[in-house]
Parts: structure tokens; C-alpha cells; sequence
């Protein structure tokens, strides 16, 4: 029976024996230019309802109420023709992060711009028996961000190692911000250790590529590229306007942004692991 920590492996590491990872796939078939147009405005249960393999629930926590969007990524299988080879013996293939893969937790904030602003999306990836899961916490006014603070709190509290990109300058600053704001508990700061794969990258790619932005990454190093995205610039505007006017349509590419960012972040991991392991 394979362990979670090998099944987590394999995952990470198929698209360096030369096959499409699972998360390529889902990216794929979740990039935005490959989503169908959805005309006129609509409401958020209806666009829940419209929106491919997304179980949308409404929530009560301590801080009150907000929407959790979960989403499943297949956990890859190995291939038939590595059956019964054992290509992860020896080092721990991912010595970069600690502790177990469920106390794995891949993290992206979407917020109302720079500063000390409201944050109204926080997605995160855990890794589970069953296969990655991807959470969106989302607050459908700015009354809400409490409520997705406290449980993503929930969240840090099963912690042991975080993952961000450029989340220790801005995504971690900014929640423990909002969360003083807010009076929401979180866990002190030193009960994670905080991978942050900005850093790791310069490192790594930073002679080689012309900078180490995320989707330069995801195209150079990931091969993969979006097609449709929104720019990240127009993303606190596109809220604006859906809490002026309740028209949901526009968020539909919001919440496929902050997912194929998640999935990224995975796959960041594993090319660098890869790529130190190739330099052995």
C-alpha cells in the first residue's frame, strides 16, 4: 500500500518521466479561454451552478457567514510501464518542506489592491488521501472577509509547512493585517515554516529567465500558458463592481485565476525538486 508522502511524489514528479501531470491537465481544461461564455447578469448560486466541478456551500463561522468553493484535482496514478519500480527510493525527494503532506497547505489571496486593503478571496490547496483539494474562501461582501479569515485560521491551525509565491512580502503580511483588523485569531507565526517559492526561484531560474514573475514561470519552467487570464490589475475591480451591482458574471475568471495559481505553486515545487535532484 502506497503511503501518502509516495502518492504525493509520484504526483509532483510524473511530468519529469516525459508524461502530462494531472495538474497540467486540469489547468488546461480550467483555462479560461476554454470556459464557456456566460451571457447576461447573474446571480452567485446561479454561477456556482455554471461554473465545471465546483461544490459551492455557504458557511457559518464564528465571524459570520461566507461562501467555501472546493474543487478536486486528480492525484496521478503511476504509469503502466514504471509498474513495480521504485524510482523515489533513497533522500526525501521534497527536503524543502516539512512535516506531512496533509500539514501541506498551498496558499493565494485575491484583494482590493496594495496596502493594508480587504482581502475577499483566499484559496488554498491541501494535499489528502483522496488527491489535492482546493478550497476558495470567499466573501460576498466586504462585511464577510471575517468570516473567511476565521476559517482559513482553521486551516493554519492543521499547518506545518506553508506555501505561497511572494506571500511573505505580501499575501501573509496582508491576512495577519486584516485579521488584527478584524480581531480573528491566528496562530503564531512561528507554528509554520513558510516555503515562499518567489525566493526559491530567483535562486533557481533567476540567471535564466527574464524575471521570476508566476506565469513566467508557469511557461518557461511548467510549459504551460494561459489564455484568457485576467491580468491581476483589473481583479479588485471586477469586486467592486459585483458588490455594487450583484451581477456575479465577471468573477467567474477571478476564481479560475486564483485555482490555476494554487496549481502552479505545486508545480514550482516540483520542478525544483527535479532540477536539484538532476544537479546531484
Amino acid at each position: 500500500m502506497e503511503s501518502l508522502r509516495q502518492k504525493v511524489i509520484k504526483w509532483l514528479d510524473r511530468r519529469h518521466q516525459g508524461l502530462r501531470t494531472d495538474a497540467a491537465r486540469w489547468a488546461r481544461r480550467h483555462d479560461p479561454a476554454s470556459q464557456p461564455a456566460i451571457g447576461g447578469p447573474v446571480e452567485l448560486e446561479v454561477l456556482w451552478e455554471r461554473m465545471d466541478d465546483v461544490d459551492a456551500q455557504r458557511v457559518e463561522t464564528n465571524q459570520g457567514q461566507c461562501w467555501a468553493l472546493r474543487r478536486e484535482v486528480p492525484l496521478g496514478q503511476q504509469a503502466d510501464d514504471d509498474a513495480g519500480a521504485n524510482p523515489y527510493a533513497g533522500p526525501d525527494p521534497l527536503p524543502m518542506l516539512n512535516g506531512t503532506p496533509d500539514g501541506w497547505t498551498f496558499f493565494d489571496t485575491e484583494t482590493m489592491g496594495l496596502g493594508s486593503v480587504p482581502v475577499f478571496l483566499i484559496g488554498f490547496l491541501e494535499i489528502r488521501e483522496e488527491g489535492p483539494l482546493i478550497t476558495q474562501l470567499f466573501a460576498q461582501d466586504y462585511s464577510e472577509e471575517a468570516a473567511i479569515l476565521d476559517l482559513f485560521a482553521k486551516r493554519l491551525n492543521r499547518t506545518e509547512t506553508l506555501v505561497s509565491f511572494n506571500g511573505k512580502s505580501f499575501d501573509w503580511p496582508l491576512v495577519e493585517s486584516r485579521a488584527g483588523c478584524w480581531q480573528v485569531p491566528l496562530p503564531p507565526g512561528d507554528s509554520q515554516h513558510h516555503l515562499d517559492l518567489l525566493y526559491e526561484s530567483r535562486r533557481q531560474w533567476g540567471n535564466s529567465l527574464p524575471n521570476c514573475k508566476l506565469q513566467t514561470i508557469e511557461s518557461n519552467v511548467c510549459g504551460r500558458r494561459r489564455r484568457g487570464d485576467i491580468p491581476g490589475r483589473e481583479i479588485p475591480g471586477v469586486y467592486r463592481a459585483f458588490v455594487n451591482t450583484g451581477n456575479a458574471r465577471p468573477l467567474a475568471p477571478v476564481f479560475t485565476h486564483n485555482a490555476l495559481d494554487l496549481v502552479t505553486l505545486v508545480e514550482i515545487v516540483s520542478a525544483l525538486h527535479r532540477e536539484r535532484e538532476d544537479a546531484r
